[in-house]
């Protein structure tokens, strides 16, 4: 989601994937880059609603119909917006060249035997992403990265409008795992964001908008 650049003069405000192409490419296809211009896209119209949106538990917490019921169009218009962007991917992406050339590139690094790819470089005793570990390789000191592949689900927009939505991912199922993974890949402060937003619309906090609709406040 950081590897973008527009392909024209760049403009405020949310955009369509033919307005934008990867900076950086694997095969250089444009199955490749319209695969992830799709996502990309749909970042950039969610994105102005996230801070109306994180801030919101405090309307739920106070009961206030009218500031809900704000921030829910414009969570409704957006996602409305994503879903027609959505659909744009079967027209922008070849599935043969997408699945058959691209896609296992997208595997990452991380495998069950927990060989990964040795960083080389990089000192050992420095602090790691959660994805790497220092470990012996050729009775030398090395740093080794499991990590996995891009994933849409690196974007905290997914992990925020779950929770605010009422979306739940038992962290013992396979999509809570996963959610919970994502997290790690995330920039340190879309993480913290991503982390504040599940605790103050949980059980401790406010709850989902789901969880007010359910209960005796919502009168409106």
């Amino acid at each position: 989601l950081w590897n973008f650049k527009f392909r024209g003069r760049a403009r405020p405000g949310p955009f369509r994937p033919q307005q934008v192409t990867c900076i950086s490419t694997i095969t250089g296809t444009e199955s490749e880059i319209n695969f992830h211009m799709v996502p990309c896209a749909m970042q950039s119209v969610v994105g102005p609603i996230i801070p109306e949106v994180a801030a919101a538990h405090a309307a739920v917490a106070a009961g206030d119909n009218k500031e809900i019921k704000r921030v829910l169009i414009h969570v409704l218009a957006a996602l409305e917006e994503c879903r027609v962007i959505m659909k744009e991917l079967w027209n922008l992406v070849d599935q043969s060249g997408f699945y058959d050339v691209y896609r296992p590139a997208l595997g990452g690094w991380h495998d069950d035997q927990g060989l990964g790819v040795v960083l080389e470089g990089v000192n050992a005793g420095e602090p790691l992403a959660k994805t790497c570990f220092g470990t012996e390789r050729g009775g030398q000191r090395a740093v080794v990265s499991l990590a996995k592949g891009p994933s849409a689900g690196q974007s905290t927009m997914f992990v925020i409008l779950d929770k605010v939505l009422g979306v739940n991912h038992s962290a013992s199922s396979e999509t809570g795992a996963f959610q919970a993974e994502m997290l790690t890949y995330m920039p340190r402060p879309h993480r913290r964001l991503a982390r504040r937003v599940l605790q103050d619309f949980g059980p401790a906090g406010s709850g989902s908008f789901a969880d007010y609709a359910a209960g005796s406040q919502a009168s409106e």
